[in-house]
């Protein structure tokens, strides 16, 4: 998972620059560190094999096929549904990995922020 320092440092991202992120989005990362973490671990695979450019969505529901595949080879009744990523989160989850890596600012098409929640 994520050091504490690491998670400080997104957070402080996220505050330090409001209009890029939906009020609450530095509420819910606390709660889904794990998605944070897979999200940038697919987004560092897709750029690894050089491409430069996709879709944040397509990688959200990358990560909820994958999440569901392995909950049902594994169901125990400890944790019987796969994680949830609303696609409401992954214009800032791209905007997050574009700050962290600014450098792989064309991975993502940033468009101009709706009204919609996190």
């Amino acid at each position: 998972m994520l050091a504490e320092d690491k998670k400080q440092r997104l957070i402080d991202i996220v505050n330090s620059q409001p209009d890029n992120y939906r009020l609450g989005f530095d509420e819910w990362m606390p709660k889904n560190w794990h998605i944070i973490v897979a999200f940038f671990h697919e987004a560092n695979r897709v750029w690894g094999s050089g491409r430069r450019h996709h879709s944040a969505r397509d990688l959200c529901a990358y990560l909820r096929h994958e999440s569901a595949i392995s909950e049902a080879q594994n169901k125990s009744p400890m944790n019987p549904k796969p994680f949830k990523i609303s696609n409401n989160v992954s214009p800032y989850l791209a905007r997050l990995y574009i700050a962290v890596f600014p450098e792989r600012d064309c991975l993502f098409e940033l468009k101009e922020l709706t009204a919609d929640s996190v």
